[in-house]
């Protein structure tokens, strides 16, 4: 069964080619990407911020990854 998910995450600056590229092959680790959008640019740390939807095939078992694990 798929579904779709909202995915919070980071990715390093760089131009903007290299950028978009690098945004898609990260997202693609959680699912395939509907949407994203940078959500925030940190220059001290060299960093996006990156909120996405992705649609998941949720039959295979979720990884929890370190970048999705929010202190609240």
């Amino acid at each position: 069964m798929l579904k779709t998910e909202l995915i919070h995450t980071e990715v390093d600056l760089a131009p903007p080619a290299e950028l978009q590229r690098s945004i898609l092959t990260h997202l693609q680790s959680w699912g395939d990407p509907l949407r994203w959008a940078i959500t925030a640019v940190d220059p001290t740390r060299q960093k996006a911020q990156i909120e996405a939807v992705v649609t998941l095939d949720s039959s295979l078992p979720k990884v929890i990854r370190p970048t999705e694990i929010r202190t609240i």
